[in-house]
């Protein structure tokens, strides 16, 4: 059994959605594979998926189970379950050394401990970082897949600005004032995604013309991702995982923090937007058509498959 601990969270999270993906993709694939959650009853609602969900108080791994923890829960994770094999599922690897100490002795840390077999990760950042941080590490990547089901350019688009407040708010607050005092939102509306269903927040992306991405220091970034592959004009910070995929011949990429920097960007291509849409659409289109063909569901299934057959052998 393949045991993937997931924080209690139902609040929507991309990285929570991506063990649920996981595990439903091993389990589709002969690997049987479980959520683990603390709370007894707990599960996800937020998305659909078909995960089986399992209580921790009720979990006892043996050999030759795996458990699959996350990075957010620090440098403890090889303590637990001593002798069991274990996989870091690292989505971001700036959370790396969270709950490290800043004299952290050599060798106190999970990924050099002998029970981590392997580290999985999501991004060309994230696998270089952790390569480089620890080199003796099995460092393995997962292309995140985006659902092109709901993640598609839609008709028509609306004048409006998707962007997701739960990043970086003070500096959308920013962004968007400067824009509003110098009259470059006439015509357009603002809407928030926050706090919605996975299938809510494609149908406003799908809707939307442009999206503002507030990333902050993420794996791989899945927000503005998504925008791009619904069509959305996209402009912002990658937040360092996402520059693989948010490129300068498609989008708009920002310095992190330049937020004088953003809002002239945000003007002129609004401005142009109004004078003229066809070439800001055409390369959304584009950028749509790059996601579509480097992050697919099918390209992420493979991954999982590909990784889990290296780190556990055939199903």
């Amino acid at each position: 059994m393949i045991y993937l601990y997931s924080p209690d969270d139902n609040q929507p999270n991309g990285g929570i959605r991506t063990l649920y993906r996981h595990a439903d993709v091993l389990n589709r694939h002969g690997f049987a594979a479980a959520i683990v959650h603390l709370a007894p009853g707990f599960r996800c609602s937020w998305f659909e998926n078909q995960a089986p969900v399992v209580y921790a108080r009720t979990v006892r791994p043996e050999n030759p189970d795996f458990m699959v923890v996350p990075e957010i829960y620090g440098p403890d994770v090889a303590r637990t379950a001593p002798g069991i094999r274990k996989v870091i599922f690292n989505q971001n690897c700036y959370n790396s050394f969270r709950h490290y100490p800043i004299d952290t002795a050599p060798g106190e840390t999970p990924y050099l401990h002998p029970d981590i077999i392997a580290t999985i990760t999501v991004s060309e950042d994230s696998a270089r970082y952790l390569a480089h941080a620890f080199p003796q590490a099995r460092i393995l990547r997962i292309r995140p897949g985006i659902d092109a089901t709901l993640f598609h350019p839609g008709t028509p688009k609306r004048r409006q600005i998707a962007f997701m407040p739960r990043r970086q708010i003070e500096d959308a607050r920013q962004v968007f004032n400067i824009l509003k005092f110098r009259g470059a939102l006439e015509s357009f509306d603002i809407v928030e995604i926050r706090d919605l269903a996975h299938h809510d927040a494609a149908r406003i992306l799908r809707e939307s013309a442009f999206f503002f991405s507030f990333s902050g220091i993420e794996g791989f970034g899945l927000p503005p991702a998504e925008a791009m592959a619904a069509g959305c004009i996209t402009i912002g910070y990658h937040g360092r995982g996402g520059a693989e995929f948010f490129r300068p011949e498609f989008s708009w990429p920002i310095a992190f923090g330049d937020i004088e920097s953003y809002a002239q960007t945000a003007e002129a291509v609004l401005n142009r937007y109004r004078r003229d849409s066809a070439l800001l659409v055409e390369k959304a289109q584009t950028a749509s058509a790059f996601i579509a063909r480097n992050y697919s569901v099918e390209i992420e299934e493979a991954d999982i498959v590909d990784c889990w057959r290296q780190i556990a052998g055939p199903a």
